[in-house]
């Protein structure tokens, strides 16, 4: 057997089902399936702003336009930092 690696762009939210904490997932494809809490933190984090903006046309954040900083926005001017 042959080792491989795969990436793809999901969406998420948590979910609870039959009293477990969890994730439902919906794939580029529309394919809705739920992962448990450990297993899906373990293959998938947030999408950082920056990739947002690289994967603009590329994929699911097309119809999430609320979710991108507009065109012509530095990254740097979206992110809010904590005072220490």
């Amino acid at each position: 057997m042959r080792a491989y690696i795969g990436a793809k762009v999901i969406m998420a939210e948590p979910e609870e089902k039959d009293g477990m904490a969890g994730y439902r997932v919906v794939y580029p494809d529309g394919y809705v399936s739920w992962s448990p809490k450990g297993v899906f933190e373990e293959a998938y984090r947030p999408v950082s702003t920056g990739e947002k903006l690289f994967m603009r046309d590329l994929g699911p954040f097309e119809d999430k336009p609320e979710e991108l900083p507009p065109l012509g926005v530095h990254v740097s001017e979206t992110i809010k930092f904590k005072a220490d």
